[in-house]
């Protein structure tokens, strides 16, 4: 199953990443959806699909899991749209029918506590914007 995966800190947008389950998100280059920031864990938690559902698993990260404000104990089901944290970033989910790799492109997200960042891929920006890296420009 495609799942788009969106990343926000802080309530703001910070890109999304379309991904094929069973994925693991973390801050391992071995994982899914990396995300360089100092409150994820190398492999945070999972995302997978059993008998057409979607569920969400913590991977005993330092941190934990949350969703719908709850820390994750053993796998939970999931819906399009619900919001999920790992660490200090709020990440939503999506499943995807059919998705064009070729209208993606890369943008950059740096963490709001560290100039680490993290690859996404999100869609091309829209007219009038100037592309660029999302997120805090390092300092």
């Amino acid at each position: 199953m495609e799942v788009k995966i969106s990343v926000r800190s802080g309530g703001e947008y910070k890109g999304s990443k379309v991904v094929q389950t069973p994925c693991f998100i973390g801050r391992s280059k071995d994982v899914g959806l990396t995300i360089s920031h100092p409150s994820v864990s190398r492999k945070h938690c999972e995302l997978y699909e059993e008998a057409g559902q979607l569920f969400l698993r913590d991977n005993s990260s330092l941190n934990g899991t949350l969703l719908r404000g709850e820390f994750v104990e053993g796998p939970v089901p999931v819906k399009p749209g619900d919001e999920f944290v790992v660490g200090e970033l709020q990440l939503c989910i999506e499943p995807m029918a059919n998705v064009d790799a070729e209208t993606e492109v890369l943008v950059s997200v740096v963490g709001e506590s560290t100039s680490e960042s993290a690859t996404m891929i999100q869609p091309p920006p829209k007219v009038g914007t100037d592309g660029g890296e999302l997120g805090l420009a390092p300092e």
